[in-house]
């Protein structure tokens, strides 16, 4: 009766102690992302760093291993403004890493890009017919607007200790309106 005893007691002081095992986060795993705000050529240069979210919680097996709000790392890869003769502007963005809810930094790959509209064909029609300070036309900016959402993935395999999460500083996952909308709204506001 006594080993019967110490045995069932030893059994749940193990099972108490029982740490659950690392979720195992694997290579290609898709990490919704977000753009916060809008992302410009006027405002961004090629290699500066920006942050943007990971939209939606990643789960594996119904675990959450990244959190939505986690930041997301990313470069500017291209940011190029819009010239003259109608030419667009473009920006590239690519994705660098995430943190994970254990704060395991997770690189990513993926890109976000973005083209203005070119305006050089009508600009050069319109500077050679009738005026050559056509030719002075702008094209486009290029911008990644606020609540832009592209898919990232993982690059390798990672173990996250889903039951020991960190303090990290989760970013809001909405979009800001841009400035030109926060403006209009105040005149629409101010008037009544």
């Amino acid at each position: 009766m006594n080993a019967k005893l110490i045995v069932m007691s030893l059994v749940m002081v193990v099972a108490a102690n029982a740490v659950a095992e690392p979720v195992k986060l694997p290579n290609g795993t898709v990490v919704p992302v977000r753009a916060t705000e809008e992302i410009s050529t006027k405002n961004v240069q090629t290699g500066q760093e920006v942050v943007m979210v990971a939209a939606t919680n990643v789960q594996i097996n119904g675990v959450i291993v990244i959190k939505a709000g986690a930041p997301v790392v990313a470069f500017v890869d291209d940011a190029k403004g819009a010239q003259m003769a109608g030419i667009a502007g473009r920006l590239a963005v690519s994705f660098r890493s995430t943190v994970a809810v254990d704060g395991t930094t997770v690189p990513l790959t993926g890109q976000m890009v973005n083209a203005g509209e070119s305006e050089v064909g009508s600009t050069v029609a319109t500077g050679a017919i009738l005026c050559p300070f056509a030719l002075l036309n702008h094209g486009k900016t290029g911008i990644i607007a606020s609540g832009a959402e592209v898919r990232a993935m993982t690059i390798g395999d990672f173990l996250v200790d889903v039951d020991h999460p960190v303090e990290i500083q989760y970013l809001s996952t909405e979009a800001k309106k841009p400035v030109e909308e926060k403006k209009a709204k105040k005149v629409e506001d101010d008037e009544y």
